[in-house]
C-alpha cells in the first residue's frame, strides 16, 4: 500500500550496519594516516600543477597548516632553493619521474634534500606532486668525514714510494699506485687492464696460486713471498711481496690489498755474486790472452815481414833459376799465410784500428746476406730485420768480417736441409743487463742475432768458444780464431758478442752495438771555429775520409796530406792559413813522430795532435818529447770537438814562443 510504513527486513538492517562501520573505518583511516604524516621527520606537502598547497603534514617555518594551503610552495622557500625547486617541479611534469635536488642557504648548513614526485591517474598526465623536504646534513658531514678520510687513504696510496696494489681475489688489478707503474714499467691503464699474473715470472706461477688460496681460504691473514716479476721492457726484477686478505662482514674475501718492494739487488745471492765473479775472472782472462797473443803476434808479424822482404830481394837474386824461384815462391806463400793468422791475431788483440762511419744497418745486412747466399747457394739465409733501425757509428769492413766469422760457424753447424736466420732489432740494455756483461754500458743498442738450426752445443764447449786457437774441428781446416776475433771486434766498438746454444735446438750468436742519441749525433759547432783550417795527414783513406768529414761537420776547413812528407811540404807552403795540425804516428815514408819535429822546427806556435788507434806504448812514446795531444782512434765526434777546441785555445798569440818541454 502506498504510503505505508513497513518494518525493516533483515537484509536492509545488515546493509546499514555495513555503511555505518565503513564511515567509522573511514573516519579512523583518516585520522591514522593524518598521524602517520605527522610522525614523520620529514616535511611532506602535495601541491598542484601551479605549486599551490594542497596538504602539508605539519607546520612549515612558523606557519599553520591552515594559513599555509592555497599559497605557492616556492614562495615560502629560502631564495637560494627557489629555482632548483621549480626546476624540478618542471622535469617532473615533463618525464612524469621523481626528480631530486640538495641545496643549503648561503652555502652553509643545514643540508636539505628535496623530492618532487609527480601523482597521475593511469598513465595520465601528472595532476598533483608530493614533495617531500629532509635534513640531510648529518649524513653530509658524516660523508665528507668519510671522503676526507678517504682522500688521505689514497694521498698515502699514492705517494707511497714501495709498489702498493688492490687485486681482486682473481688476480686483476683494481688499484695500483705510481711506485708500482714505474717499477714494472707499465702505464696504470695497462696495468688495470691485465693481473698479477701476467707480469709474474712463470716459474713463480704455482707458488703465487698456492699462496692466493691459503688467504682465500682464511689459512692466514697475510702472506709474504720473494717472487720475480717481468718489466715491461723483459728484464727480471725480484721483488718482496705482502699481500693481505680484506673481508667483508660476513668473512668472505673480497679482494686483496699487496705491497710490492724491489730487492734486485739484496737478491745477488752467493750463488749469483760467484757467477758474476766467474765472469769476471772470465773476461780478465780473455783478456790476458788477447793481450798475450798480439804481443806475440806484432814480434812475429815484424819477422814475416822481413822474411818476405827476403824473398823478394832472393827472387832477383834468382832470376832465370826456374828451381830457385820455385822454391822462393813455397816460401812467400807461406810467410804470407802466416801474415794473413797474425793479423787475426792482432785483430783478436784489438790492436787494429777502427775507421767508423754511420752505418744502415739493414741496408749493409741484406747486402751482406746477398753475398753470402750466392757464395753458398746450397744453404739459404733468412732475414727478419726490424724496421727503421738508427745508425750505428762502426767500420762496416770489420762488422763485417766478425759477421762472416759468425756466417761459417752457423753454416757448418746447420745441417744440410736446416737454414741460417739473420735478425736485427733495436733493444734498450738497463744495468742488470749490463751486470751479465762486464764493461757493458746501458743504453740503447742493435742487436744482430745469426742463429742455425743445428745440434748446439754442450756447457762445456761453450765455455770455450772464445779462447783462441780452440776448435771442434780439425787444426788443419780451421785455426779457432773465428770467434775470439768477432768478439775483439764487437768489444772495440763498444758492444758485446753473446753465445746463447742448448743442446738440440741449435745456436745464437747475438751481437749488441751501441747506438748514441738514437743513431744521429749531434753536431755541436764550436762557438768560435770560425775559418780555421786544419792540415790533416792520414795515410789510410778511409780513416782520413772519416776525419775530414768529422771536422768538416765541426765548422773547420781541412786540408789532407797521405803522409808526412806530403803534410810537411803543404805546411810550408801555406804555415800562415794553417792553425793546427793532425798527425796520425804511422805512416809511410815519414812517420808523425818525425813530421812533429820537421814542423815545430818551422813553427814553434802552432797546435799539433796526433791521432792514433794503435798500442799505447807507441802513443806514450810519440808524447815522449812533444807538447802534443794524444787523439784516440776510433774517432767521435764530441770528442774531436773538444781536443780540437782545447789545442786552438791554448794557442799562444803570433810571435810567441813556446817551450819544448814535454807536455804534462
Amino acid at each position: 500500500m502506498v504510503g505505508d510504513t513497513f518494518p525493516a527486513g533483515p537484509g536492509t538492517r545488515r546493509r546499514r550496519g555495513l555503511g555505518r562501520r565503513a564511515t567509522d573505518a573511514g573516519a579512523l583511516s583518516r585520522t591514522a594516516a593524518r598521524d602517520l604524516w605527522q610522525a614523520l621527520p620529514d616535511q611532506v606537502f602535495e601541491i598542484d600543477l601551479d605549486e599551490r598547497i594542497v596538504f602539508a603534514n605539519r607546520e612549515f617555518l612558523g606557519l599553520p597548516v591552515e594559513r599555509m594551503t592555497g599559497t605557492a610552495l616556492s614562495g615560502l622557500l629560502p631564495v637560494e632553493h627557489r629555482r632548483a625547486f621549480r626546476e624540478a617541479c618542471r622535469l617532473a611534469r615533463e618525464t612524469r619521474r621523481e626528480h631530486t635536488f640538495e641545496t643549503r642557504t648561503d652555502g652553509r648548513p643545514p643540508w636539505w634534500l628535496y623530492r618532487v614526485v609527480p601523482i597521475s591517474q593511469r598513465h595520465g598526465s601528472p595532476q598533483r606532486f608530493l614533495v617531500v623536504r629532509t635534513d640531510i646534513t648529518s649524513q653530509k658531514q658524516a660523508g665528507d668525514a668519510l671522503a676526507q678520510e678517504a682522500q688521505r687513504y689514497r694521498m698515502a696510496f699514492e705517494s707511497a714510494k714501495t709498489g702498493m696494489a688492490i687485486t681482486g681475489v682473481d688476480g686483476t688489478f683494481l688499484l695500483v699506485n705510481r711506485a708500482l707503474c714505474q717499477l714494472l714499467g707499465y702505464e696504470e691503464r695497462e696495468l688495470l687492464a691485465s693481473d698479477f699474473y701476467a707480469v709474474t715470472h712463470p716459474d713463480d706461477l704455482a707458488e703465487s696460486a698456492t699462496q692466493a688460496r691459503r688467504l682465500l681460504m682464511g689459512k692466514t691473514d697475510t702472506v709474504m713471498v720473494e717472487k720475480r716479476y717481468f718489466h715491461r721492457d723483459g728484464h727480471v726484477i725480484w721483488c718482496r711481496v705482502c699481500a693481505t686478505a680484506a673481508a667483508d662482514r660476513e668473512g668472505s674475501t673480497q679482494y686483496f690489498v699487496t705491497i710490492v718492494q724491489d730487492i734486485s739487488d739484496v737478491r745477488m745471492n752467493e750463488g749469483d755474486r760467484h757467477r758474476h765473479e766467474w765472469q769476471e775472472f772470465e773476461a780478465d782472462r780473455l783478456d790476458s790472452m788477447q793481450s798475450i797473443t798480439g804481443h806475440v803476434a806484432e814480434g812475429l808479424k815484424t819477422f814475416v815481414s822481413e822474411v818476405l822482404d827476403q824473398a823478394a830481394e832472393l827472387r832477383q837474386a834468382l832470376e832465370g833459376d826456374d828451381a830457385g824461384q820455385s822454391v822462393v815462391d813455397s816460401l812467400q806463400a807461406a810467410a804470407e799465410h802466416q801474415r794473413e793468422i797474425l793479423d787475426q791475431l792482432l785483430t783478436v788483440s784489438r790492436r787494429r784500428p777502427l775507421a767508423k762511419e754511420p752505418v744502415p744497418i739493414n741496408s749493409f745486412l741484406r747486402d751482406l746476406a746477398g753475398r753470402m747466399a750466392a757464395d753458398h747457394d746450397d744453404q739459404p739465409v733468412r732475414l727478419s730485420l726490424a724496421e727503421e733501425l738508427p745508425l750505428v757509428e762502426c767500420d762496416a769492413g770489420q762488422i763485417e768480417l766478425a759477421l762472416r766469422a759468425l756466417f761459417a760457424n752457423a753454416r757448418e753447424a746447420a745441417p744440410s736441409a736446416g737454414e741460417v736466420i739473420l735478425e736485427s732489432q733495436t733493444i734498450r740494455l738497463d744495468q742488470m743487463h749490463c751486470r751479465e756483461h762486464p764493461g757493458l754500458k746501458p743504453g740503447t743498442y742493435v742487436q744482430i742475432t745469426i742463429s742455425d738450426t743445428g745440434t748446439g752445443m754442450e756447457s762445456d764447449t761453450k765455455c770455450k768458444i772464445f779462447d783462441p786457437f780452440f776448435t771442434t774441428k780439425s787444426h788443419r781446416e780451421h785455426r779457432g780464431l773465428g770467434l775470439p776475433m768477432a768478439r775483439a771486434i764487437v768489444q772495440q766498438h763498444g758492444g758485446v758478442l753473446t753465445v746463447y746454444s742448448e743442446v738440440g735446438h741449435g745456436t745464437s750468436c747475438m751481437m749488441f752495438l751501441p747506438v748514441e742519441d738514437d743513431g744521429e749525433e749531434s753536431v755541436r759547432t764550436p762557438s768560435s771555429s770560425g775559418n780555421k783550417t786544419i792540415l790533416l795527414a792520414e795515410d789510410e783513406e778511409a780513416l782520413s775520409s772519416v776525419a775530414r768529414r768529422l771536422l768538416e761537420r765541426l765548422g773547420y776547413n781541412v786540408l789532407t796530406a797521405v803522409d808526412g812528407v806530403e803534410a810537411l811540404h803543404m805546411f810550408v807552403a801555406g804555415r800562415d792559413q794553417i792553425d793546427l795540425v793532425l798527425l796520425d804516428i804511422s805512416m809511410p815514408r815519414m812517420g808523425g813522430t818525425e813530421a812533429y819535429d820537421r814542423i815545430r822546427a818551422i813553427d814553434r806556435t802552432v797546435p799539433i795532435g796526433f791521432m792514433t788507434g794503435y798500442s799505447a806504448e807507441m802513443a806514450i812514446e810519440a808524447l815522449a818529447h812533444s807538447r802534443a795531444v794524444l787523439i784516440p782512434k776510433p774517432l767521435g765526434l764530441e770528442e774531436l770537438g773538444e781536443k780540437v777546441r782545447e789545442m786552438l785555445d791554448r794557442r799562444p798569440a803570433k810571435g810567441a814562443s813556446i817551450s819544448d818541454s814535454p807536455h804534462s
